[in-house]
């Protein structure tokens, strides 16, 4: 069994495997793929890089593939959000048009997974990843990373999130 799980990040995106085959580090091979806007003429560039390097690390025999949700917020942040929700973008493409199916983890799975509670901390999943693997990472893209690579291992299923719209007035005068 091969299992992978990916935080995107424009600065460091987690990346982890978790291999049956392998030994050492409880199955675990990890890194951070690090960019600077300034080592890239745009966005693009810099997205297209990031997608390459994953689909690089990623073998011809993975078994599943969990990637992290964007968090997408408003106000100052929004700029920043609206850049990684295109790196995620760009990042899923890639891995459909490779033929790798993967799924969509919530940011409150991988926290409530591994600590117990869907609010916590980044320091503290790093923590809990330290005491229940033995491995110490040097970020939180990281830890989430190898979080996820785990939860796709022991056959976790995300949980899909339903939304309810509200119905138009034209549905809801039919359903009467």
């Amino acid at each position: 069994m091969i299992a992978i799980g990916i935080d995107t990040s424009l600065t460091g995106t987690g990346f982890a495997i978790k291999d049956s085959n392998i030994k050492e580090n409880n199955g675990f091979t990890f890194k951070t793929i690090k960019t600077k806007p300034e080592d890239f003429t745009d966005d693009t560039d810099r997205l297209i890089h990031i997608r390459n390097e994953i689909l690089k690390l990623i073998p011809q025999n993975v078994d599943k593939v969990f990637i992290e949700d964007v968090f997408v917020g408003h106000g100052p942040s929004a700029g920043a959000s609206l850049r990684l929700a295109l790196l995620a973008g760009c990042v899923r493409a890639g891995l459909r048009d490779a033929g790798i199916k993967f799924e969509i983890v919530q940011p409150t799975m991988v926290k409530k997974y591994i600590t117990g509670k869907g609010n916590a901390h980044k320091d503290l999943i790093m923590m809990t990843v330290f005491k229940k693997f033995g491995i110490e990472t040097t970020n939180n893209n990281e830890a989430d990373a190898i979080v996820m690579a785990d939860m796709a291992f022991e056959g976790y299923h995300p949980q899909k999130i339903s939304k309810t719209t509200k119905k138009t007035k034209k549905e809801k005068k039919t359903d009467e």
